[in-house]
């Protein structure tokens, strides 16, 4: 049986320099990368999803990185100027406002980083990733600090199979600019790497990797680890995206919390 997703939250309100991002992406097994809903869950897919991407990169209005700029993305200022950008570039692909439970101030960079991947999977009709586990976040942890992409480990899946994988590194002003990077600048002519050509496969791999259209089903979970480093006025942050199969994974952060904690 396919869970749908859960109600969503009450939403929270709120260019001197570039983040400069990395992109991981792969697979497993043999397959098609972006593997197909499981039987019985049906899709209502709003906004711009792959393997559509966007037309151009939007640049962020307003300059959040300039508001940001040597705080690591601490500070209200710099957290409603990115949430503002957020709200603009969503507007764009016909989205409602970014949906964050009222807790989000409070919760650790890799608790902010899963919930904002699962706002922007849930507004598409994408469904949700089921939480961060304790492999996974340390993976995304050693990656961070490292400055690279994350690579799930046989152990960091605790024995069972990862029937695909993908993982993001970026840095920048905290989990909600990053998060922008990812989302909305992350076409060619932005900060990131892979994209050197306009068509270069890695243009908008990072976002591709987020909304990726993978499903869950009887016995097949979608988790995740994320970890974000301070220094240098910026933050080093990690995602590790993963659909597993097997037995249902111990989590140390879901999804549900964050909705019961917002709605």
């Amino acid at each position: 049986m396919v869970a749908s997703a859960p109600p969503r939250c009450p939403a929270v309100r709120g260019r001197s320099r570039a983040a400069v991002l990395g992109l991981a992406a792969g697979l497993l097994v043999a397959g098609a990368a972006l593997p197909a809903p499981a039987t019985g869950q049906s899709l209502a897919v709003h906004g711009v999803v792959p393997p559509q991407r966007p037309a151009a990169n939007v640049p962020a209005d307003p300059p959040f990185v300039g508001v940001c700029a040597g705080l690591a993305g601490a500070g209200a200022a710099c957290e409603q100027a990115a949430v503002a950008a957020l709200d603009r570039a969503r507007r764009r692909e016909g989205l409602g406002p970014l949906v964050i439970p009222g807790t989000f101030p409070r919760l650790s960079p890799a608790e902010q980083l899963f919930v904002l991947v699962d706002e922007e999977r849930v507004s598409r009709g994408l469904a949700p990733f089921l939480g961060l586990t304790a492999g996974l976040d340390a993976i995304a942890g050693e990656a961070a600090r490292a400055g690279t992409d994350p690579v799930p480990s046989v152990g960091s899946l605790g024995g069972d199979a990862a029937q695909a994988w993908s993982g993001n590194w970026a840095e920048g002003p905290g989990p909600l600019g990053i998060s922008y990077g990812w989302m909305y600048d992350d076409g060619y002519g932005s900060g990131n790497l892979a994209c050197a050509r306009p068509s270069a496969p890695a243009c908008w791999g990072h976002r591709d990797n987020i909304l990726a259209r993978w499903a869950p089903g009887p016995n097949r979970w979608l988790v995740m680890g994320a970890a974000a480093t301070g220094g240098r006025g910026l933050a080093s942050a990690t995602e590790s995206m993963v659909l597993l199969r097997g037995r249902r994974p111990a989590l140390v952060y879901s999804w549900s919390e964050a909705v019961r904690a917002g709605c």
